[in-house]
């Protein structure tokens, strides 16, 4: 497990400077999308997602503004957001899946 993880560590040191200048080119779309909506010039109810702290870039959690993605989804145009990000019990109910999901991958593994 320990040479695994040493390995993954490994691998986004060497990729490190490409992800960061992507984070740097969303930031900077972030910041344009802002602009645009600030001007009117973007479609109504249009929501500009967050830009990613760079330097908590290689530290995101799943709870993180980066997986917020309302307003990015055409195929409804009812301009209410999705219930798994404005439903507190919808977004309580997911992390207790995920962390029951976890539990169940660890019981396994100590098998």
């Amino acid at each position: 497990e320990r040479k695994i993880q040493g390995h993954t560590e490994d691998s986004v040191k060497r990729r490190e400077p490409g992800i960061s200048k992507l984070a740097k080119e969303y930031n900077s779309m972030c910041e344009k999308m802002h602009v645009l909506i600030g001007r009117r010039w973007a479609p109504r109810n249009a929501v500009a997602p967050e830009p990613i702290p760079l330097k908590e870039l290689f530290r995101l959690d799943v709870d993180d503004a980066i997986w917020q993605d309302g307003g990015l989804d055409d195929t409804t145009d009812t301009g209410a957001p999705p219930e798994w990000l404005c439903n507190d019990k919808v977004r309580k109910g997911i992390k207790a899946i995920l962390e029951r999901d976890r539990c169940d991958e660890e019981l396994q593994r100590l098998r």
